[in-house]
């Protein structure tokens, strides 16, 4: 993969280059680094960049802002917003250093502390309203926090365990809520309002968090 350094706010960073198949140019941060990807042939990386500069330039300050904000919990292992050197959960202990020795076992472990929580919620939640749901699944999602199929299922990111409980809960209502609204519709954001009229900021706050953690010391190793 290419790779070449540009400025932005100040500062240096870098961009990947990855060259596809693709019909399309594409870019992607990945916490503070910029992929670009582009269909075999074309070279210009330089040219896209400075097309989309003012783009690059806004993404990259929220980016930089969220992470220094945070930047106390790094190198954390974070659950539920807070930051750990090491977690206990009943009788297991979860090290930074275990990702490497046995991460099967120490998703098992995030996994089953996820799902307890998400439980809990979806159990309030289903009581308030009228929705129906087969069953949930937890899975190291690449592209998405949530998601409720056309089987009925939902579906979470285990990095949400990462979030405060709040950013938990407004992800299970909003999957929840897609199983009377299919659509991102006036009428979907109507009932979300009900319940998070904040949820704008929420949102705001979980992009925050999606790039954060790519660049956390133990959960930019989960995927």
């Amino acid at each position: 993969m290419e790779c070449f350094k540009e400025e932005v706010c100040g500062e240096e960073i870098e961009v990947f280059v990855r060259i596809t198949d693709t019909r399309y140019i594409k870019l992607q941060f990945f916490g503070r680094k910029l992929l670009l990807t582009v269909p075999y042939g074309f070279r210009d990386f330089r040219g896209v960049f400075k097309e989309r500069k003012n783009w690059i330039l806004r993404k990259y300050k929220f980016i930089r802002n969220f992470v220094e904000n945070n930047k106390n919990l790094l190198d954390k292992i974070l659950i539920f917003g807070s930051g750990f050197d090491r977690f206990e959960y009943k009788n297991f202990l979860i090290e930074k250093e275990d990702l490497e020795k046995n991460k099967n076992r120490v998703l098992r472990i995030l996994k089953k502390i996820l799902r307890e929580e998400i439980q809990k919620i979806v159990g309030e939640f289903s009581s308030e309203i009228e929705s129906s749901y087969n069953k949930i699944f937890i899975r190291n999602q690449k592209t998405k926090w949530g998601t409720y199929s056309s089987q009925g299922n939902l579906g979470f990111n285990i990095k949400l365990l990462a979030l405060p409980k709040h950013l938990i809960r407004y992800v299970v209502y909003h999957e929840i809520i897609h199983s009377i609204e299919r659509t991102h519709g006036k009428k979907f954001y109507e009932m979300i309002f009900r319940k998070f009229p904040d949820y704008k900021e929420i949102e705001r706050e979980l992009r925050g968090y999606w790039y954060f953690l790519q660049e956390n010391v133990f959960w930019s190793k989960i995927v």
